[in-house]
């Protein structure tokens, strides 16, 4: 189920054939000068055999997760010049993830 549906609140003479999509709501508690939102999203269907966790460090949020072919995880910096968590790739300001297949071939990106 796809939370709302594409055309929920539109009116109906302006209602598209399009499939549903997923969408990201993000709120502050309170008010900032700045401030920087970050969303890391796992899809998946009833069959597919994907385990998430989700882990913070400071200034940072990450998901790990597990498939049948490997593992890994996935780094969001929210507070500006943070340093990297530990196992985030060399390099990494900004956003991180890193998964490595189950015959240890590591695949990595960061920005």
């Amino acid at each position: 189920m796809f939370d709302p549906p594409y055309n929920q609140g539109n009116p109906e003479e302006y209602h598209e054939a399009k499939p549903n999509h997923w969408h990201f709501r993000a709120t502050t508690e309170k008010k900032a000068a700045e401030t920087r939102i970050a969303a890391l999203m796992v899809i998946r269907d009833e069959q597919d055999q994907i385990t998430t966790e989700r882990k913070t460090y400071p200034g940072w949020v990450s998901i790990r997760f597990e498939t049948p072919g490997g593992a890994g995880e996935a780094w969001a910096q929210i507070t500006p010049g943070t340093p990297a968590p530990a196992g985030a790739p060399e390099g990494t300001r900004l956003l991180a993830g890193r998964f490595t297949t189950r015959a240890g071939e590591v695949e990595s990106l960061w920005a």
